[in-house]
């Protein structure tokens, strides 16, 4: 017989036995060298190899960090940590290893912040994969891990930062643009507060005669009694010690802290850390910014550099402020010296010319003149002598001219400012303007009247004003034999602004006046600009 039909004999299956072993003992090399691999690794890792995730393995590592044994049970399964997000405590199925058995799928970047029983407390990130066998389904599931506190705290740190100088910034704006120091601390308790992540915040205001300290802003403080709103100063003061040294002063714990005596308004509400800096220097003290919390916390450098520079905005505001209202009252004295110089040289010029004929009609038109200037005074004193409207010239100057029929008529003119000596050259041209009409042109007549339009266009790198007289319905005109004093002043008026024209025509239907300005870029005449 041939071999082909014989069974295989006791040794070939002993052969196949020693295949099967030597194969079997190799795998169990490999594992092992894998498993020896994953012990060392310097990274979490985690595996398990039940759907149910009801026994999960972790390296050396990872329980070293999580602070387990390298065998636990799954999260909300009796196991002492827990894996948080946004303050809400995740779900097993919510985690990276049952997600990847439901879904068959890798997760990457799960993101949470891990916490044990026994203290342990960290951000984590955590990447987890299948692994499949030969037939395609999942054998386990493997996931990486690691402790990302660092990150994550410098990355809020960078964020902070920048919301610190953010809020800086737009506040400095806010100062610049011309809100007063009132308006600043409207807002500005609760924007420091959420800034600075901080219970309580407070601006006092220095108050040296009584060495005190008097709350004007506030976030997070029930204040009451009108004494609550006082804070003792001095070397037992937290606020008195930042105010006199000029140093920012923490404070860690203010019930233990030997240095300071709490006053009412902290210790009633149970402020135990806190943070004071200036307002104002030593030579020039002003008040304080308190920030506080209820429980112990730390300010580091950025925060101080943060609050002092909220405080130096502050200072500044209160000194722009307080040179303002010194500025009005060297305006309004300059406004009343100004009015007393023009009351004494109308009084001087009826009394000089009191005895003399024939002058009378001379003496009012002189009067008037004063009359005009004082009117064009009196507007850019209410305007602070900053740029002022042109609209708001013609409505002062040709007002005592406008009659019950409004013959002066503003046919148009967009909004153009003017600085105050344009503004001074333009009302007395105006008022000669109309004088003349008054007396000689289309306002002397009930069926005359005058028509005025302006307008600002762009030229080169800035803009000209152009603005129109003309009169029109009144006894025919015709060029006087001579120049007047109101002639010469207009004719001369801006004759001290370069690429300015003064055109005054005496047609037979009426006067017409064209003036021909630069003004800069922003609005403003070019001589308000600095422009010769």
């Amino acid at each position: 017989m041939s071999g082909e039909g014989r069974a295989a004999g006791p040794g070939s299956a002993g052969r196949v036995a020693q295949a099967m072993e030597t194969v079997n003992a190799r795998l169990r090399e490999r594992v092992g060298d894998l498993e020896a691999l994953l012990e060392v690794a310097p990274v979490g890792i985690v595996y398990t190899d039940s759907p149910d995730c009801r026994e999960i393995v972790v390296n050396d590592h990872g329980a070293r960090i999580m602070g387990i044994q390298s065998v636990v049970p799954p999260a909300g399964a009796g196991a002492p940590y827990r894996y948080l997000r946004d303050g809400r405590e995740l779900p097993a199925e919510e985690l990276p290893l049952e997600t990847v058995w439901r879904s068959g799928r890798p997760v990457h970047d799960f993101r949470a912040t891990y916490a044990h029983d026994n203290g342990t407390r960290f951000e984590l990130i955590m990447a987890a994969t299948p692994v499949f066998d030969g037939e395609g389904r999942i054998r386990r599931v493997i996931a990486v891990f690691d402790d990302i506190t660092r990150m994550v705290e410098a990355q809020a740190d960078a964020e902070r930062r920048v919301r610190q100088q953010d809020y800086v910034a737009k506040l400095g704006t806010r100062s610049l643009r011309g809100e007063s120091f009132d308006e600043l601390l409207a807002r500005l308790p609760v924007e420091v507060a959420e800034v600075l992540s901080a219970d309580f915040v407070k601006v006092l205001e220095y108050r040296p005669a009584s060495n005190d300290f008097l709350l004007r802003a506030s976030f997070g403080f029930a204040t009451g009694p009108a004494a609550a709103l006082l804070v003792p100063g001095g070397n037992r003061s937290q606020a008195g010690v930042a105010l006199e040294s000029g140093q920012p002063i923490f404070v860690q714990d203010l019930p233990s802290d030997p240095r300071f005596v709490g006053p009412e308004l902290l210790v009633s509400h149970g402020v135990r850390s806190g943070l004071s800096v200036a307002i104002g220097d030593v030579g020039w003290p002003l008040g304080v910014i308190g920030v506080h919390s209820r429980e112990i916390r730390s300010f580091d450098e950025h925060d101080v550099q943060f609050l002092q520079a909220v405080a130096n905005v502050l200072a500044a505001t209160i000194q722009r402020d307080e040179t303002a209202r010194h500025q009005e009252v060297l305006l309004a004295e300059l406004q009343h010296r100004v009015k007393n110089s023009l009351a004494t040289v109308q009084a001087i010029a009826s009394l000089s010319f009191r005895n003399t004929t024939g002058i009378g009609a001379d003496l009012q038109v002189f009067r008037d003149r004063i009359r005009a200037l004082s009117a064009a005074h009196d507007l850019l004193f209410r305007t602070g002598w900053r740029a002022i409207e042109l609209a708001q010239i013609v409505r002062s100057q040709l007002g005592p001219f406008q009659d019950r029929t409004n013959r002066i008529i503003v046919e148009g003119g967009g909004p153009v400012a003017l600085s105050s000596n344009e503004a001074m050259e333009m009302g007395m041209v105006l008022h000669e303007l109309a004088t003349n009409a008054a007396k000689y042109g289309a306002l002397s007549s009930e069926a005359g009247g005058v028509r005025i339009a302006w307008s600002a266009t762009k030229s080169g790198a800035g803009r000209r004003l152009v603005f129109d007289w003309r009169e029109s319905g009144g006894p025919p005109v015709s060029p006087p034999a001579t120049r007047g004093i109101g002639t010469t002043l207009i004719a001369s008026a801006f004759h001290g602004l370069r690429g300015a024209s003064v055109d005054l025509a005496f047609e037979p239907e009426g006067v017409t006046c064209r003036l021909d300005l630069p003004i800069g870029r922003d609005g403003r005449s070019a001589a308000s600009s600095g422009e010769a």
